[in-house]
């Protein structure tokens, strides 16, 4: 009986693990604006990468919000904003991404005609 209660302990220990990390990602959101004016960009490209690697790309939504969910914590990113008649913006930096959100406001410098 001794040895049932310690398996049924183990097992719970176990899934209780599990489920701290899986619920643990983080996410990283923010908005897109044009630095002149102030006002949101909608239908901004948000790509982010993992060592040059493509991990997720966001269309911004008519606030200019984006967000990505579900991220691991702890890792590294670098953050790509392209719009049609802006420059583009690329993080020189990697982001690291905590355990909790984190928020990024970019502005982007209009091309002239």
């Amino acid at each position: 009986m001794k040895q049932k209660r310690r398996n049924i302990l183990l097992i719970m220990n176990i899934f209780g693990i599990w489920t701290t990390t899986k619920t643990s990602n983080s996410c990283l959101f923010g908005s897109i604006y044009d630095k002149e004016t102030g006002k949101p960009i909608k239908e901004a490209s948000v790509i982010i990468f993992n060592k040059q690697e493509l991990i997720a790309g966001k269309i911004t939504d008519a606030n200019g919000n984006y967000k990505f969910d579900n991220l691991p914590p702890n890792s590294n990113y670098s953050l790509k904003v392209i719009k049609n008649g802006y420059y583009y913006f690329h993080s020189e930096e990697l982001i690291s991404c905590p355990e909790t959100s984190k928020s990024f406001e970019i502005k982007l410098i209009k091309m002239e005609n």
